[in-house]
């Protein structure tokens, strides 16, 4: 009924906490809590002054004997794990509850893997990844044909599982398989490449970076601003990046990469579009490239050819304009921008108004066209009030005469959330939209169906952007959890509809799916 603490070199005992009063099953100390903690045969949680052994009281909630503890890397949190199939998570300094995570049977072990998830393991034979922020969500990574009954390292360390089936289990990137890249930052902002070999990731933190989609490697990046970047995209043609600022910049960078591709690649300015008074949210290319549009808090969309030093034309807004985006693969003309008035607005480069529709019943936050093929609808917006809308033009041509007043945009079909919906995507050879919300979700739906046909999960808070879609580069979410995450997404016969040419399928996500044997054992450290 006590805990030892001894010194390792001498061999000496140093001090001793307790006794409880019963068999202690696991123990855990934290120095920055100053704490050591005991789990006990009655479910109790001991806690003591590290230094001192004084008593610091309890924790009780468990019903039943407590195997396992593990303190955050803050030591703001200790976790515990019982046999009454419950992991619990307390507050050290209230000694409150925190989180309570229910599982099928009972929990042998828990550790932190960064301050806001835990993963456990128990009688049966999963390792399951909590959310903190998110306490619905859980993953659940199968290997193990025994019951798992220990885990070793995690905070950024590898994890190690110890199971009844005789085996020791290696999990990189800390629990969580899925491929992804560490930003560093909150991402605000992903865009892939015309050949989706190149993602460029724009973050909060002002920096622009280029990775490698494939290898998970890093190409370039470049301190575009002390303020964050809100809107990154590629030309259509050429590998040269339009990036929207918090500094009220519109700028434009090219890639060069070295010869043999082992030095890393350079950012070069080549362009600059200072005519926003104010943070710029979004910028676009038209299909051409010969035409770019911004979009700005000063509630103006701004047209510019690449080499103009002045707007060719400013459309004015009564609020804020949060997204901006030519919808059509072919220049034809048209701009469609995203107010906080919650209008959707279609005009020509000269900046006439040609058409209108109110929305949603808050901002739109993000505009996008539909994909090649698609004949049914032609813009898609996404709103604060939990709403993707796809939207019909009128069977009109930018070039027919001007009518007095904005003709209207025709309702398709409206997609329901339950949060806020940050970023639309259409997802190319699939019948889906996809959509960036402040829970941490990525959410897909058929083009038919009202509600979400698929929920993605493995962000630990807001999902702020995507890119991508099925095929060669995937679908990428970044979020302010600092990761750029890949959906992989193959081609499937979701509605009735024909999937794509085999071609272009990929491998199942392994953010949704269970993993091989062989994955688990190796796990993709190249992107992490």
């Amino acid at each position: 009924g006590v805990v030892r603490l001894w010194d390792v070199g001498t061999r000496q005992m140093i001090r001793v906490y307790g006794p409880v009063g019963d068999s202690v099953y696991g123990v855990a100390s934290s120095s920055q809590a100053g704490l050591v903690a005991a789990a006990s045969r009655d479910g109790t949680v001991w806690l003591w002054d590290a230094e001192t052994g004084a008593d610091r009281g309890n924790l009780r909630g468990h019903r039943q004997r407590c195997f396992g503890l593990a303190f955050s890397p803050d030591g703001s949190l200790l976790a515990s794990a019982s046999e009454d199939q419950t992991v619990r998570v307390w507050e050290c300094e209230s000694r409150r509850e925190h989180r309570r995570f229910d599982h099928p049977g009972r929990v042998n072990a828990v550790r932190f893997c960064g301050p806001q998830q835990v993963v456990t393991v128990g009688g049966d034979t999963v390792l399951r990844c909590w959310s903190l922020v998110a306490p619905g969500v859980v993953r659940n990574l199968a290997g193990h044909r025994g019951a798992v009954w220990a885990i070793a390292g995690g905070n950024d360390r590898p994890l190690l599982t110890v199971s009844a089936d005789g085996t020791v289990r290696r999990w990189d990137a800390t629990g969580d398989p899925q491929p992804r890249l560490a930003v560093g930052a909150a991402v605000k902002a992903t865009a892939a490449s015309a050949d989706a070999r190149l993602l460029a990731v724009g973050t909060f933190a002002g920096v622009v970076q280029i990775w490698d989609g494939a290898s998970g490697h890093l190409v370039a990046q470049r301190q575009v601003s002390d303020r964050a970047i809100n809107g990154v995209a590629w030309h259509p043609q050429r590998l040269e990046v339009l990036v929207a600022g918090a500094d009220g910049m519109a700028d434009r960078f090219r890639l060069e990469q070295p010869e043999g591709g082992m030095a890393p690649g350079i950012l070069r300015p080549v362009g600059r579009h200072s005519g926003h008074r104010r943070r710029v949210f979004a910028g676009a290319f038209s299909a051409t490239g010969q035409t770019l549009a911004t979009a700005g808090e000063d509630g103006t969309v701004q047209l510019w050819t690449e080499s103009g030093a002045s707007p060719m034309a400013v459309v004015r807004h009564p609020g804020r304009v949060f997204a901006v985006a030519f919808p059509s693969h072919a220049d034809t003309g048209l701009v469609a921008s995203g107010c906080e008035d919650g209008l959707l607005r279609v005009f020509d480069y000269e900046g006439h108004e040609r058409y209108r529709v109110a929305g949603h019943a808050g901002q739109i936050n993000t505009v996008c066209c539909s994909p090649r093929g698609e004949s049914r609808w032609q813009v898609a917006t996404g709103g604060a009030d939990g709403f993707v809308r796809l939207w019909a033009l009128p069977r009109q041509a930018a070039t027919a005469e001007i009518s007095e007043e904005p003709l209207p945009l025709t309702l398709i079909a409206s997609l329901t959330a339950t949060a806020k919906i940050w970023q639309v995507l259409p997802v190319g050879g699939e019948p889906l939209v996809a959509a960036a919300t402040d829970r941490g979700e990525v959410l897909l739906w058929d083009r038919a169906e009202s509600a979400p046909l698929e929920v993605l999960r493995g962000h630990q808070t807001e999902v702020w952007s995507l890119t991508g879609g099925t095929g060669r580069g995937g679908l990428w979410s970044g979020g302010k959890d600092g990761f750029v995450r890949r959906w992989d997404l193959p081609p499937r016969d979701w509605a009735g509809w024909l999937p794509t040419p085999s071609g272009e399928a990929s491998i199942a996500s392994a953010g949704s799916q269970d993993l091989s044997e062989g994955l688990l054992q190796h796990g993709p450290t190249s992107l992490e």
